[in-house]
């Protein structure tokens, strides 16, 4: 291959970084990227660049430049010291991993996981969901279930010393988790955005207009929703 990739870290707060080796050639690079699963994303841009006749250093300055796509491990702070990795555009099982191995990467305040709806669950949804509570658990000092789905994972709840708590509702975790939160702590927001809209939460931290419809069924996030001004 032309294009390949050394020294690949990534470690919160600092983003996917390493070295692209081109032609030959090392081009360290540093990317606004949570996870190092985003180095297949790096390496076809790359690529592509290369076949392009890009140079090395104008490729690594692209990289450096390029904001993650919101909802997609992208970052947002609360201004009160609450860091929020935003992981809502979609719930699907095989993204749970790389989100929650962004989280465990946090070596300093607390690590919190909210985690909504599981989607693309082959066969019986229980099994799955209590195998990503027991990770979340791994992963973070404390972890909320929130939707009609949050039940499954009752028997870990029972067994984690009050670390992993249920919620059916936005409405009765916001209260919960605004009682929890301090300055220091990265909140992991996993779940499906038409399903659960947890990106509620962070607007709700911002003090912007949130609206507690259960289910609205829009694709749209609620921070673009007209509807937000209405409870």
């Amino acid at each position: 291959a032309r294009v390949t990739a050394v020294d690949v870290v990534s470690s919160w707060p600092e983003g996917l970084a390493g070295k692209l080796v081109i032609d030959g050639v090392a081009w360290p690079f540093v990317t606004r990227l949570l996870g190092k699963h985003w180095i297949h994303s790096v390496l076809a841009a790359a690529a592509v660049g290369t076949a392009l006749g890009v140079p090395g250093e104008d490729i690594v300055t692209g990289l450096a430049a390029t904001e993650p796509v919101r909802g997609r491990l992208s970052v947002v702070r609360d201004g009160g010291g609450v860091a929020f990795i935003e992981d809502w555009c979609k719930g699907a099982e095989t993204s749970c991993a790389p989100a929650l191995a962004c989280l465990s990467s946090v070596r300093e305040g607390r690590r919190i996981a909210v985690i909504g709806t599981i989607a693309d669950i082959p066969g019986k949804p229980s099994p799955v969901y209590r195998r990503v509570a027991t990770e979340a658990l791994a992963a973070a000092d404390l972890v909320f279930f929130v939707g009609l789905m949050s039940q499954r994972v009752r028997s870990v709840a029972s067994q984690s010393a009050g670390r992993l708590r249920m919620f059916e509702t936005l409405t009765e975790l916001f209260p919960a988790i605004d009682a929890e939160l301090r300055p220091g702590d990265v909140v992991l927001l996993k779940g499906s955005q038409r399903a659960d809209h947890l990106e509620r939460l962070v607007q709700h931290r911002l003090g912007k207009p949130v609206c507690f419809r259960a289910r609205c069924g829009s694709g749209k996030p609620c921070f673009t929703c007209r509807l937000r001004k209405k409870a």
